[in-house]
């Protein structure tokens, strides 16, 4: 049973690296709809500072809201992770006309595919 199940996280680290490669591929171009086609069925959203436990659709529409606001001109991966329940995370910095912003999404496996359960953007402060 441990091996099948070391082979099903491994299967599920290899596969990460492509999904996340699109979402960061959307998320640099501004793409609400390629970034939403990965959301999990409701999502835990925060985006400058207001929180919300919203559907894909609803949350689809919000980054979508801010994308238009925040067209990205910069992108920069800050950091990637994975933690031993078999999710994933990672950290990017955009830059856009009207600021810089630090977005983290975090990704858990559900119904046989990597889905994203939580997509916090925040103003980076760093800059």
């Amino acid at each position: 049973m441990k091996g099948i199940i070391s082979i099903f996280l491994a299967s599920l680290l290899f596969s990460a690296p492509g999904v996340k490669d699109n979402i960061n591929s959307a998320i640099k171009s501004g793409n609400s709809q390629a970034v939403a086609q990965y959301f999990n069925t409701s999502i835990d959203l925060s985006i400058l500072d207001q929180e919300n436990v919203c559907s894909k659709a609803q949350a689809e529409i919000i980054v979508r809201d801010f994308f238009a606001k925040h067209k990205p001109s910069t992108f920069k991966i800050e950091h990637e992770g994975n933690a031993q329940d078999g999710s994933t995370y990672m950290i990017v910095k955009i830059g856009t006309a009207s600021g810089n912003y630090r977005i983290y999404y975090l990704l858990k496996q559900s119904a046989n595919q990597l889905l994203i359960h939580k997509f916090r953007i925040d103003t980076d402060s760093d800059e």
